[in-house]
């Protein structure tokens, strides 16, 4: 039922279908099979296939937590520390995060990452984001990557630096990010834009000296 409920999520050998999808989530989780219990709960949390329900969103999370998965940890965590429907509890957000991140998740390291900059965990702190962003992207996380590679390119947590945005955004890319796409071409307009205007800044030059 579960894998019922991914095929309709994400159109794999069907076309999507949030409505199907939760239904066989719900059936899934409703049966006990842990693997539902997080993606009802983001189904519920963002109103897809159902209507909105935070507290729903908040029952499934704990139920994932308690089956000890870190997809729910982190979850639920965001959505503590930013006050997303429910009450926020900074200490509790941070005992969440610290369990998923204790099973390596590079997800739950990737979400902590944006929690700290947004400023949900306290002060916002940039520098603490991208060393957790470097971490889920050692694990191979793509987000991670892109992310990064906008910060390199924003000079956010970091001293500005193209070479290494371009870099980060490859390497998004090569590990399967789409959105790192038009972020890469970017830069490269970028730069094309930027030797167009050299190149008319010599001819000018060249035009002043006849």
């Amino acid at each position: 039922m579960f894998h019922l409920g991914v095929s309709h999520d994400f159109a794999t050998g069907v076309d999507k279908n949030d409505e199907l999808a939760f239904f066989w989530y719900k059936k899934a989780a409703d049966l006990g099979q842990t693997s539902s219990f997080n993606n009802l709960a983001q189904y519920y949390r963002d109103g897809k296939g159902v209507e909105k329900d935070t507290k729903q969103a908040e029952f499934w999370f704990e139920k994932g937590v308690a089956a000890n998965d870190a997809y729910a940890m982190a979850n639920l965590a965001y959505m503590l520390a930013s006050a997303e429907g429910l009450p926020r509890d900074i200490a509790r957000a941070q005992k969440l995060f610290d369990q998923a991140i204790a099973l390596k998740d590079s997800f739950a390291i990737r979400t902590m990452g944006l929690a700290y900059e947004e400023g949900h965990l306290g002060s916002k702190d940039t520098v603490k984001a991208n060393a957790l962003y470097l971490q889920a992207a050692e694990l191979g996380d793509q987000i991670a990557m892109r992310y990064l590679g906008i910060n390199y390119e924003e000079g956010i947590g970091f001293i500005k630096d193209l070479d290494k945005a371009r870099s980060w955004y490859e390497k998004a890319i090569a590990a399967g990010d789409e959105s790192s796409k038009e972020l890469l071409e970017g830069i490269k307009k970028a730069d094309r834009d930027w030797v167009s205007e050299v190149m008319d800044v010599e001819a000018n030059r060249a035009d002043d000296t006849n």
